[in-house]
């Protein structure tokens, strides 16, 4: 009997393995496949005001990852913010360089790409598609994209090559999925501040996939939008999870803000209490102020979500004007993104060797020294002294660091 039961297992691990290999050989196939979708027929617009729009927009969204923090060119970097299970992850190169970049690629090409996210070749890009954005904003982008910007300035090596695990790929195949019926065109609504406005740009900002739980590759139609739960590994080791901006109480309809705080926060990355919103929450330091107004109009319209904040989930506290450096650094959140595993550990290398006045002086408002950073806005959260005082802890601290 324990002879035939052996016998009888190692069938089943050999079927389990044929499976699980079969699985595993169908999601790298489906991953890597060739895809046959349509070029849309956009053209760049380079009017002066086309210009102008295409640079918010792509400043706004697109700079946050193909933007290179070394030099701040449009060259691609790594992006460690992915989590670690899936891969390793760049962006591309997107200066006008014929082989490094994109100065090859058609308008039509780019436009497949940013509504699709299948590339040039035909197999997809592991970034997220933009199958909403309307086609005289996809076409002022292009325009921007094909401009003589510094940012496109032409840079002949290649970004590095994203390393996309199995799991990786499963997440892209089976959760997200590749669509290939965008629209042929599609309508930009009117600017206003209204919520069909604001649905369009929160759309946009991506605002929907972090604050709405889960991988789901239709998060836009499916229960709990934006009720937050969101989950992400902080450079601490501790785990953040995205906050409920549903108008429930226990979402943004509890907090109270006004549109123009809750343009402050999104703009500075504070809150009218004097928080600091954390990493991964970007500053939209180009949009405009009729676009956060339209945000929050249509952030009223969306279902309401009875779901209280997890813990973690809240910006962190404001830190105490007596407090002490390492306080002060936990306080203002500077650990989420300079501390050990965090996505700029390695910029306050800089501070060292500056004068300190210099450096509190970018703590306290670097969005005067360098307009578009990622940088908060701690002005009103820690005067000059205490600036000061962290400046000098930070230095001490750049200065051991390996």
């Amino acid at each position: 009997m324990l002879r035939v039961a052996l016998r009888l297992l190692g069938v089943l691990l050999l079927l389990l393995l044929a499976v699980a290999g079969g699985f595993a050989g169908l999601t790298s196939y489906r991953y890597g496949k060739t895809h046959a979708a349509s070029l849309p027929h956009i053209t760049r617009d380079s009017s002066p005001v086309a210009l102008a729009r295409g640079e918010r927009l792509f400043r706004s969204v697109c700079a946050q990852c193909h933007v290179n923090d070394e030099d701040g060119r449009a060259r691609g970097k790594t992006l460690p913010e992915y989590p670690s299970f899936m891969g390793t992850f760049a962006s591309a190169n997107l200066t006008s360089d014929p082989v490094g970049g994109i100065g090859a690629w058609t308008d039509q090409e780019i436009a497949r790409l940013v509504r699709t996210g299948i590339g040039r070749d035909g197999k997809a890009v592991p970034m997220p598609p933009f199958r909403h954005l309307g086609d005289t904003d996809l076409a002022a982008m292009i325009g921007f994209l094909r401009s003589s910007d510094a940012l496109f300035a032409p840079m002949a090596v290649p970004a590095p090559k994203s390393q996309v695990s199995l799991a990786g790929k499963g997440v892209f195949v089976w959760i997200f999925g590749v669509r290939t019926d965008v629209p042929a065109s599609v309508p930009t609504p009117p600017r206003a501040p209204t919520a069909e406005y604001g649905k369009y740009m929160a759309t946009f900002f991506d605002c929907y996939q972090c604050h709405t739980e889960g991988f789901s590759g239709n998060k836009l139609g499916e229960p709990g939008l934006y009720a937050g739960g969101f989950e992400y590994r902080m450079a601490d080791g501790k785990t953040l999870y995205s906050p409920n901006i549903t108008p429930d109480a226990t979402g943004l309809g509890g907090r109270k803000w006004t549109a123009a705080q809750f343009a402050t926060a999104l703009r500075d990355g504070v809150t009218p209490d004097g928080r600091v919103l954390r990493f991964p929450m970007p500053r939209y330091r180009h949009a405009e102020d009729i676009e956060f107004e339209a945000i929050f109009a249509y952030l009223q319209t969306v279902p309401r979500s009875i779901r209280p904040s997890r813990a973690g989930t809240l910006p962190v506290a404001k830190a105490s004007e007596t407090a002490e450096p390492e306080k002060l650094w936990q306080g203002l959140g500077c650990v989420a993104c300079h501390g050990d595993g965090g996505i700029y550990r390695d910029k306050i290398k800089a501070s060292v060797g500056r004068p300190a006045v210099e450096v509190a002086r970018w703590i306290r408002n670097a969005q005067e020294l360098k307009p578009g950073t990622q940088m908060p806005t701690f002005a009103d959260l820690i005067d000059e002294p205490r600036a000061r005082v962290l400046a000098e802890w930070v230095q001490q601290r750049a200065a051991t660091m390996k």
